[in-house]
């Protein structure tokens, strides 16, 4: 299943089959929707925080924390995590994604997602992967694997890039460029994933 801008409000709204593949859904549905840039505000953050882990939600927290104090002490300078997307490997965001097929471990999930994003005639597509646990109230993120290979993307983790210095994992900018740094118009694309729904 793609999920593109014109259909977000009624994927993020719909059934919940329990499942990691829905959890994974509804939390990038949610970001796409609000269009999310840089650490959720306080409008995004009571939806989000209720979909990943307390552990996640300690370093979200702790890093919008910094964020402020940073803010109150350099005010003519930017700040770390005031924009782009955090939750995905590319600066800009996407536009629309599809979810794969969960791996699953015990209480560990790994679901891959499919990311498109266009502009100016051309199309970037990645795939990052989404690591979930279950907990009593069913399936809650605990971080995000980036997987864009290009110079100017997020690298690492999520968890990592929120650590106290971390923003530098966060690459600012556009880029024109992905998978291996080809440039790609339109038409390029990447391999279907096994499992894709």
């Amino acid at each position: 299943m793609s999920v593109g801008l014109g259909v977000i409000a009624s994927t993020a709204d719909g059934a919940d089959d329990g499942s990691p593949e829905a959890a994974a859904r509804d939390f990038y549905a949610i970001l796409i929707k609000h269009r999310v840039s840089g650490l959720p505000n306080d409008t995004v953050w009571p939806l989000l925080k209720q979909r990943v882990t307390p552990e996640l939600a300690r370093v979200i927290e702790a890093a919008q924390r910094e964020q402020a104090d940073f803010i109150k002490r350099n005010p003519d300078e930017k700040p770390p995590w005031i924009e782009g997307d955090l939750f995905s490997s590319l600066f800009e965001g996407p536009q629309e994604f599809s979810v794969g097929r969960a791996k699953i471990v015990d209480e560990r999930a790994e679901v891959p997602v499919s990311f498109v994003y266009r502009s100016e005639g051309e199309t970037t597509k990645w795939q990052d992967t989404l690591v979930l646990t279950k907990s009593g109230t069913g399936w809650q993120v605990a971080d995000v694997n980036y997987g864009g290979t290009w110079e100017f993307g997020n690298k690492g983790t999520l968890r990592k890039g929120l650590r106290p210095g971390g923003a530098a994992t966060f690459r600012e900018g556009r880029h024109r460029y992905a998978m291996g740094g080809d440039r790609i118009g339109a038409t390029a694309g990447m391999p279907a994933m096994a499992g894709e729904v």
